[in-house]
């Protein structure tokens, strides 16, 4: 960030107007952008279906939170009965009235054209050079766009704050020129679609770690060098389930962000929370925690884990055996679930482990503690990704960085 824009953001911060913008009721924004009603920029189209009883039509939803559009099951247009409903045109700004308030709003594509919305779903078409229908997505997903759909939805809450489409139309927006609007949209789009690709990579990248780990834990996979025969052991032979009378520590002061663990190095244990933050859990470095479908082993360097409130505590007793980072790989494995447990460590408790000597052990926890680091980077570049949206809403779409158009 340059010199200019840190002054020009505590300049807006201290309520002084920064050369080249202007006060408009209360609000510094460029002096280039002007304020315009909604039913200036927008126009309200929508096609009334005559809808017949042997045809199925195909429905679209809205998902709050700015999360775009959807499609219900088809149904038929006597399943319909008297519902009034009107074709999708593409290209669209198309709001839900019920949960205008909650950033139920989305644009319609090519994809959509020959689906249908209720009259619940009002579809407006941009003004040409006056309004991108991208720019006001964004900026709907901002406190100032957040408070205009809110102003225009009166009432308690749910569905009794319906948005009112006169009070929709009527209300002010400060817009850029329609080429600085496009290019906002364009940078913030590109941010967005930069964030859906760095998710899909980490689900491709666990879904062949999930792969991998069947295969090198069942010794369906062999790594190269190693052919000795596999071992069977029972639960006790390799863990010692931990009880929380053993470990009552008295808890230090820490801090705590989301659901990241606080790590007391001088005493040698991890505090861990429940996913509501209702309890609180002690565990030696050193440990494995198992709960519901997650397993975490618990050691200094990984932060990286949300415990549940029922969660076990387990150590391993014989490191002549097994190490802690192998049996946490073989406990994550585990689908207990698709077994029938309703108690996740009652199978533990019963299951037999068949596990390779100790050497190839540390050969395939190396591989499989790999993966994992390629996560947590991809997963790491996905939340500056992500910052940096964030930031950039904040920026572009106040005014306070302009784009060279």
């Amino acid at each position: 960030m340059t010199d200019e824009i840190e002054k020009r953001i505590e300049q807006v911060k201290n309520g002084k107007v920064p050369e080249g913008y202007k006060r408009e009721k209360g609000k510094i924004i460029p002096a280039t952008w002007s304020g315009k009603k909604l039913g200036d920029v927008l126009q309200k189209v929508g096609k009334r279906v005559a809808v017949e009883k042997d045809v199925y039509y195909t429905q679209i939803g809205i998902r709050s939170h700015g999360n775009g559009l959807f499609y219900k099951e088809p149904v038929s247009g006597t399943e319909l009965g008297n519902k009034t409903v009107f074709w999708i045109e593409k290209d669209c700004f198309v709001v839900n009235i019920v949960f205008a308030w909650e950033q139920a709003i989305g644009k319609t594509t090519e994809k959509e054209v020959g689906m249908i919305g209720s009259h619940r779903f009002p579809m407006y078409r941009a003004i040409p050079n006056e309004a991108s229908i991208e720019y006001l997505l964004w900026f709907f997903n901002t406190k100032r766009g957040i408070d205009i759909l809110s102003a225009a939805s009166p009432g308690g809450a749910g569905r009794n704050k319906t948005l009112g489409q006169k009070e929709f139309a009527n209300s002010k927006v400060y817009l850029p020129p329609f080429s600085e609007q496009e290019k906002i949209a364009k940078v913030l789009t590109h941010c967005e679609k930069i964030i859906e690709l760095k998710k899909q990579l980490i689900y491709e990248e666990r879904k062949q770690k999930k792969c991998l780990m069947y295969k090198l834990l069942t010794g369906q996979k062999r790594l190269p060098g190693f052919n000795m025969n596999w071992e069977k052991y029972e639960f006790d032979v390799l863990f010692k389930k931990v009880s929380s009378a053993e470990h009552q520590i008295q808890t230090p002061q820490y801090q705590k962000t989301g659901n990241i663990p606080v790590v007391d190095q001088g005493q040698n244990k991890i505090i861990a929370y429940s996913d509501d933050n209702s309890k609180k859990i002690d565990c030696p470095i050193g440990g494995i925690i198992v709960f519901g479908d997650h397993t975490r082993i618990l050691k200094h360097i990984d932060f990286d884990f949300i415990v549940g409130a029922d969660g076990t505590q387990l150590l391993v007793s014989n490191d002549r055996y097994a190490s802690t980072l192998y049996l946490y790989y073989v406990l994550a494995n585990l689908d207990i679930k698709s077994l029938g447990y309703s108690r996740h460590f009652k199978y533990i408790k019963e299951n037999i482990f068949k596990i390779p000597n100790k050497h190839e052990q540390t050969a395939i926890a190396n591989i499989l503690s790999t993966a994992d680091r390629k996560i947590e980077l991809i997963e790491q570049e996905l939340e500056q990704w992500k910052q940096k949206k964030r930031s950039l809403m904040q920026l572009l779409l106040n005014g306070i960085v302009r784009v060279n158009v």
